[in-house]
C-alpha cells in the first residue's frame, strides 16, 4: 500500500487571535480565569521549588499564548518560542511589537504578579 502525502497546516483559515480571545481572552469569565490561573500557578509552584533548573526554556506551544511565559521569565535567562505556523508567528510578532489589534495579555501579567507577591 502506497502512502499519500497529506498536509494541512491551517495557516490561512486558522485564526489564532480568535482562539486566544475565545479560551483565555481578557474578559473575565470563570472558565477563562481558571484556564489562565491554574497553569500559571502550577508552573510557578514547580519552578519556585527548584526542581527545574536551567538558563534556557524552549516553549513549544501550539498557539501564541504567553501566560505561562510570564511566570517562566523570572526563572530563565532565555526563552525561545517555537511557533507552529506562520499565522501564530504573526500574532506573536504583533504582541511583541505592541501593534494595534494584538491580543491583550495584561490579565496574564496580573496573575503572574499576584503569584510573585505570594512568594
Amino acid at each position: 500500500m502506497e502512502g499519500i502525502d497529506l498536509k494541512h497546516y491551517h495557516d490561512e483559515e486558522f485564526d489564532h487571535h480568535l482562539l486566544i480571545k475565545t479560551y483565555v481572552g481578557h474578559d473575565k469569565t470563570d472558565s477563562k480565569e481558571e484556564l489562565m490561573t491554574m497553569p500559571q500557578q502550577k508552573l510557578f509552584e514547580v519552578l519556585s521549588s527548584g526542581t527545574v533548573k536551567g538558563e534556557t526554556l524552549i516553549d513549544l506551544t501550539i498557539a501564541p499564548a504567553f501566560g505561562h511565559l510570564m511566570v517562566a521569565a523570572d526563572f530563565f535567562k532565555e526563552i525561545f518560542i517555537l511557533d507552529s505556523s506562520d499565522s501564530s508567528l504573526k500574532e506573536t510578532e504583533k504582541w511583541l511589537n505592541k501593534e494595534p489589534g494584538a491580543v491583550d495579555w495584561s490579565h496574564a501579567a496580573h496573575i503572574s504578579c499576584k503569584l510573585k507577591v505570594v512568594r
